[in-house]
């Protein structure tokens, strides 16, 4: 039991260490482009991971339940960032005189 507070205190103090270096570092190591794309990347891989580790069971088996497969179900029908509906030039209405 102590094993499980030590790694959920780890995990709040590094997420913490994550928030306090996200707003202490200068903007030009925030800006730099391997940083936007693992900043990107970030949540992707981190749902992938509650997703495997909701897969198996305690044993290592898998185990596959309704709520999972619901809920990851949707998630290979988005592509690309999330963000407003891109528009095209076509459907836009031209500028007023």
């Amino acid at each position: 039991m102590i094993t499980v507070w030590a790694t959920v205190l780890a995990a709040s103090l590094g997420c913490y260490g994550l928030k306090l270096a996200g707003v202490s570092l200068p903007e030009s190591v925030l800006s730099h482009p391997r940083a936007q794309r693992t900043a990107g990347l970030l949540p992707v891989a981190m749902l992938t991971a509650l997703v495997a580790t909701d897969l198996f069971d305690a044993n290592g088996h898998y185990t596959a339940d309704w709520p999972t497969l619901a809920g990851s179900g949707p998630a290979p029908s988005r592509s690309g960032p999330a963000g407003p509906p891109s528009s095209s030039s076509s459907s836009r209405s031209p500028p007023p005189p």
